[in-house]
């Protein structure tokens, strides 16, 4: 099926479509100065546009004062040098020492008591090898974009070493034990943590519509959008935000040792370039990536108020904010304030180094009141002039500095269409047209004297 997939989802026609073509700086195809056609300018170009380095605005101090430790540095066992190689994916892409996950496999017997005690040395002695940090940046075409020539076509995954991926991997299984024992992140927020999986979040903002609107009331919801998430972390305000909540020191320094000083090159078409010193940011293939976020953005997370019928919802990089009002007016009130006050939304992304993409935000206000319907313009037929009595109360836009979200009546949230009403059928539809494609597809591959097995 996998095989099938593979060939099927390509483009139509020759694989040379599949590699990049000429990049334009500007997005204006006739600027010839801003045209890169060589593989070592393309490199450039997408190197800049993956890894911006983001200064933030207000800068932490040095004689910031920081909770007592929540708990302490334990060494990393054996077993838990185990458990990170039986997640492996036997056949994954390999980082730049070529050396697959299969190795460490077929031969943890052998390997796992010397990786013990070389992951310890990287605690004791204060090092981490600059190999472990390099790493090689695969650019990967974001499906179904309309234009292929601009930088934001692509994304970055980034290929590290499989012996520090085990790491990472005991590293991040041992701070979500002790950030879910001790409390240390929202509840609320999901991903990368036991019993909080994506549909977790997605039960947690349908309860909270459905209980609204059992009661009368509405919810506006905004889903904001983060450009960049993992390359913008800032280092500084990353061990910051750990600390405060009652992080070690001896985990953020080791932090600090493996995220400062990291390389990459970038790969794409059979090219791979010399290595970039990344200026910031956390590696997107990286085990620790998804849980050191976690801690990054909590305090987005925090700024919502549930006394005030305030909350929002995170799963990783993706955030939504819910406000609970009799009316949507107020309710786009507060999300308003949630995310202009002072130590609101955006005051968090300029803290923090990050840019919200607010083009990209959507606002949907879940409710399933109704407001009697309105006669469409002369000219129509008599039979449709009233298509029926009510129609949806209409949803009104909120403005956000110098720009007006309106609302939609639908909006895709971690691969389940949420509408306005919760009824789901949206989805439904989408649903039963992505599965009949896809039989369709397997029906052109599943041919009765030759072709894959049906």
């Amino acid at each position: 099926m996998w095989t099938a997939h593979w060939f099927l989802s390509g483009p139509s026609t020759d694989g040379g479509r599949t590699r990049i073509p000429t990049l334009h700086k500007t997005g204006n195809v006739e600027d010839n100065d801003t045209n890169t056609e060589s593989n070592a300018d393309k490199s450039q170009l997408l190197f800049d546009s993956f890894y911006r380095a983001h200064n933030p605005e207000h800068g932490t101090r040095a004689d910031a004062a920081y909770p007592s430790p929540k708990f302490a540095l334990a060494p990393i066992t054996d077993a838990q040098v185990l458990r990170a190689i039986s997640q492996l994916h036997a056949y994954k892409a390999p980082g730049d020492d070529n050396i697959l996950n299969a190795v460490f496999i077929k031969c943890s017997n052998i390997l796992v008591p010397y990786l013990g005690h070389l992951y310890w040395a990287t605690f004791a002695l204060a090092i981490y090898p600059q190999e472990w940090k390099d790493s090689r940046t695969v650019v990967l075409h974001k499906p179904g974009k309309p234009d292929y020539t601009v930088p934001g076509a692509y994304r970055p995954i980034a290929l590290i070493r499989t012996i520090s991926k085990i790491l990472s991997s005991c590293i991040a299984d041992e701070l979500m034990q002790l950030s879910e024992k001790h409390r240390l992140l929202p509840a609320n927020h999901f991903g990368c943590r036991a019993g909080h999986s994506t549909s977790d979040s997605l039960h947690y903002i349908t309860k909270i519509a459905k209980d609204a609107m059992s009661k009368g009331k509405v919810v506006s919801a905004l889903f904001l959008n983060i450009k960049g998430a993992f390359p913008s972390v800032n280092l500084e305000r990353l061990v910051h935000d750990m600390r405060k909540r009652g992080i070690p020191v001896e985990y953020t320094d080791w932090i600090t040792w493996k995220i400062g000083g990291r390389r990459t090159t970038m790969a794409f078409d059979g090219y791979e370039s010399p290595l970039f010193i990344l200026p910031c940011g956390t590696d997107q293939g990286c085990p620790l990536s998804g849980m050191l976020f976690q801690f990054y953005n909590a305090d987005l997370i925090d700024i919502a108020d549930t006394s005030k019928g305030e909350d929002a919802v995170a799963f990783v990089d993706d955030t939504a904010l819910l406000a609970t009002a009799s009316t949507f007016k107020a309710a786009n009130q507060k999300l308003k304030v949630m995310m202009e006050q002072v130590n609101g939304g955006f005051t968090w992304a300029a803290s923090h180094g990050c840019e919200f993409a607010v083009e990209k935000f959507a606002l949907i206000s879940f409710s399933r009141k109704t407001q009697p319907a309105t006669a469409l313009p002369q000219g129509h037929p008599p039979q449709t002039r009233y298509p029926r009595k009510t129609q949806p109360t209409t949803r009104p836009a909120i403005r956000l500095r110098n720009l007006t979200i309106k609302a939609m009546d639908c909006h895709k949230f971690f691969g389940m269409f949420l509408d306005q009403e919760l009824r789901f059928k949206m989805h439904a539809v989408y649903a039963i047209k992505k599965g009949t494609m896809w039989l369709d597809q397997f029906q052109q591959v599943a041919r009765p004297s030759k072709g894959l097995s049906s």
